[in-house]
C-alpha cells in the first residue's frame, strides 16, 4: 500500500510538473515574441535617430523652421525608444518571475512526496545536510549548478540520495578495511591453550599432533606452524 501511494503521489507530481512546464513554455513563447518585436522596433528607432541627427545639423542655419520640426520628431522617437526599452525590461522581469514561480511550485510539490517517503528529512537540519551532499555529488559527476537547481522530480531526488548513501557506505567499508589491514596481529602467549587469531596452519598442525601425539614429525610440524 505504501509503494502504491508513493507511485500515485509521484505520478500526480509528475503530471502537475508537466502541466506547469507546458504552461511555462507557452508563456515563454509569447514573451519571446514580444521581446523580438520590441528588439526590432528599438533597433529601427535607433537607426532612424542616427540618421536624423546626422541631417539635422545642416538645417540649423539653412532652414530653422525645418530644424525645429525635425527636432520634435527626434524627441518623439527618443521618448518612444525609452518606452520600448522599459517594455523590454518589464518582459524580461516577467519571464524571470514565471520561471521562479514554476520552479518553486515543482520543488514544493516534490518535497511533500519526499517528506513522506524519507521520514528522516522531516528533520530540517538533516535534510539540509543531505541536500548539500547530494548537490556536491552531482556537481562532481559533471552536472552544472543550474541542472542541480532544476532537480525537482522526487523520484530523481530519491535515486540521487540512494547513490549518495551507497557511496558513503562504500567509503566507510574501505576505511574499515584499511584499519583492519594496518592492525598488527596480537602476540600469542606461550602455553596458551586457545591463542587468539589462530591461523589455519596452526589449527591443522594442532589437530594432527592430537591425533599423532607420539610422532616427532607431527610435533615438529606444530612447532614450525607456531613459529618456534
Amino acid at each position: 500500500m505504501r509503494d502504491q501511494d508513493y507511485r500515485r503521489k509521484t505520478a500526480e507530481v509528475a503530471q502537475s510538473t508537466k502541466a506547469v512546464e507546458q504552461q511555462r513554455q507557452w508563456l515563454e513563447g509569447e514573451l519571446a515574441k514580444q521581446v523580438n518585436q520590441l528588439n526590432a522596433l528599438g533597433f529601427a528607432l535607433q537607426q532612424e535617430l542616427i540618421g536624423d541627427e546626422s541631417q539635422i545639423a545642416s538645417l540649423l542655419d539653412s532652414d530653422p523652421h525645418a530644424y525645429l520640426k525635425a527636432k520634435q520628431v527626434i524627441e518623439a522617437k527618443t521618448k518612444r525608444l525609452a518606452q520600448v526599452m522599459a517594455a523590454q525590461q518589464e518582459v524580461q522581469q516577467m519571464q524571470a518571475f514565471q520561471q521562479h514561480e514554476a520552479l518553486k511550485k515543482a520543488t514544493e510539490d516534490g518535497m511533500k512526496v519526499l517528506m513522506d517517503r524519507i521520514p528522516e528529512w522531516r528533520d530540517e537540519g538533516k535534510r539540509g545536510n543531505e541536500q548539500r551532499e547530494i548537490a556536491g555529488m552531482l556537481l562532481d559527476c559533471g552536472y552544472s549548478r543550474e541542472e542541480v537547481s532544476m532537480l525537482t522530480d522526487p523520484r530523481a531526488v530519491e535515486l540521487a540520495r540512494e547513490a549518495l548513501l551507497w557511496r558513503k557506505s562504500q567509503a566507510a567499508r574501505a576505511t574499515q578495511g584499511q584499519k583492519v589491514a594496518q592492525t598488527p596481529p596480537k602476540p600469542i602467549k606461550p602455553g596458551s591453550a586457545n591463542p587468539p587469531d589462530k591461523s589455519a596452519a596452526v589449527r591443522t598442525a594442532e589437530d594432527n599432533y592430537r591425533r599423532n601425539s607420539g610422532s616427532l614429525d607431527s610435533l615438529a610440524a606444530l612447532a614450525h606452524a607456531r613459529g618456534i
